[in-house]
């Protein structure tokens, strides 16, 4: 288990943190805030980045061994959660309305 710790760490950081990045203010959207505003849109370009979140499907598949099936399932299962995992935080902390997962059903 202690060789999961650290992908499971990275990938909640990469969670949460675009969660996060999606939170707008009145501020930001008057162009009372610019510094926050390039802060947000950094983190939600970084934290959103596809050949990020695909690399850790990667490094699960790596992590979980030489088999091909149980590579495939970790990266399968990792990409799945992080994405679910996305879309939860987001609708409890109030960025994403109720329709956040049938709205989004393409992309799953």
């Amino acid at each position: 288990m202690a060789r999961y710790k650290s992908i499971a760490i990275v990938a909640a950081v990469l969670t949460f943190g675009y969660a996060l990045g999606h939170i707008t203010t009145i501020a930001m959207l008057s162009g009372e805030a610019d510094v926050l505003l390039f802060l947000r849109n950094t983190v939600g370009l970084v934290m959103g980045s596809g050949i990020l979140w695909a690399s850790m499907s990667v490094w699960a598949g790596r992590i979980a061994g030489p088999r091909l099936w149980r590579s495939t399932l970790a990266g399968t299962v990792i990409i799945f959660a992080m994405l679910a995992i996305h879309y939860a935080f987001g609708f409890l902390i109030g960025v994403f309305d109720n329709q956040v997962f049938s709205s989004n059903a393409l992309w799953m």
